[in-house]
């Protein structure tokens, strides 16, 4: 069975792999800046506020690929002109930030509690492929072989700030998982 093949994975059991590594994208490893709980009506502004922020960095030339640190996505995200029309939309400097923070982090944990064993089967998966894989020097082998173990330690993370989170923000994010899922990952569908 031939599951990993350039870009190209097929197979049922990657999608949660694949939810885990966009909210890895957006989410930083641990709550950084103001650690107040995300509201219900901060919630429901972001929703509607998000896709009015992507859209107009697409319209400003701003790109939503990875950045080169992970941990510099939100300087990438949210630079100047990005922060003037943040506030322009009524949010304060940083809570919008803050906020695609918070709900990231929790979906990843809430992603990661829920599909532990088929996300390990994955990472079980794609180890076996890149060690058996002879088109890799060995060079390349250990750098995604390092890879893989990081994302794999960075959503056990993300699994454990559900403990530090606040209950009813969880609850609030898990209650509106679907629709943050779908709102979150069409910046990587470009629509």
């Amino acid at each position: 069975m031939d599951h990993f093949r350039g870009k190209n994975r097929k197979s049922w059991w990657w999608i949660p792999l694949a939810a885990a590594g966009l909210l890895m994208l957006l989410a930083p490893p641990a709550w950084t800046g103001n650690r107040r709980p995300v509201s219900a009506l901060e919630l429901d502004r972001f929703m509607a506020d998000w896709p009015r922020f992507v859209t107009w960095a697409r319209e400003h030339g701003e790109e939503f690929d990875r950045p080169e640190a992970p941990d510099t996505i939100f300087e990438e995200l949210l630079g100047l002109r990005a922060t003037e029309f943040i506030k322009s939309m009524g949010w304060e400097e940083n809570r919008f930030s803050q906020v695609l923070e918070r709900i990231t982090a929790v979906l990843s944990g809430l992603n990661m509690r829920a599909h532990r064993d088929k996300i390990k089967a994955a990472h079980g998966a794609e180890r076996i492929e890149i060690e058996n894989n002879p088109n890799l020097t060995e060079s390349d082998r250990s750098g995604r072989l390092a890879a893989l173990e990081e994302s794999w330690d960075q959503l056990e993370k993300y699994e454990a700030l559900l403990g530090e989170a606040d209950p009813g923000e969880v609850e609030l994010i898990r209650i509106n998982q679907e629709k943050l899922m779908e709102i979150l990952k069409k910046v990587y569908q470009g629509s």
